[in-house]
């Protein structure tokens, strides 16, 4: 078992389509999170605004890897590959009892947007928004995520 670092080299936007470095310490889990470690993020031309503009926040929502780390009360084990939603939705408010988790109506974060993302080493989520994805080569599971969230949401509700 490897030991993880306490810091990490993280991209970051810094406006005027440039990118830099900084560090950034490894986040610590907690109740109900996950910590994985990225393996592969897709591009996506949303993050446009953030590299011309700047941000503080570790770029990426359509992030894949390994889970390294399980807070207390998760149920997924450490070692799974598997994929991240964008939103972190709450999973208990009206909307998203009945499906429709892109109207939470409690969102925690946009991940990549105002919670650091996928483009460092490690991301921390909240499980309900990891999906395993089995044996499936996690960057082409970066390339599922806006299908799962665009298509499979206009076939969910089209019944």
């Amino acid at each position: 078992m490897s030991v993880q670092p306490q810091e990490v080299t993280v991209p970051r936007f810094i406006g005027d389509r440039q990118i830099s470095t900084t560090t950034k310490p490894v986040p610590e889990v907690g109740p109900g999170q996950l910590l994985l470690q990225v393996k592969a993020n897709a591009l996506c031309g949303s993050e446009r605004p953030q590299w011309i503009g700047g941000t503080d926040i570790t770029p990426g929502h359509e992030a894949a890897g390994i889970v390294v780390a399980a807070g207390e009360g998760t149920t997924t084990p450490v070692g799974t590959a598997g994929a991240v939603f964008l939103m972190d939705f709450c999973g208990q408010c009206r909307n998203c009892r009945q499906g429709f988790t892109n109207q939470c109506l409690h969102k925690r974060a946009d991940m990549g947007f105002n919670r650091d993302g996928g483009y460092g080493q490690y991301e921390l989520i909240h499980e309900n928004i990891f999906f395993p994805v089995g044996d499936l080569p996690l960057t082409e599971a970066t390339l599922l995520l806006d299908i799962m969230g665009t298509g499979g949401h206009a076939i969910k509700r089209a019944g």
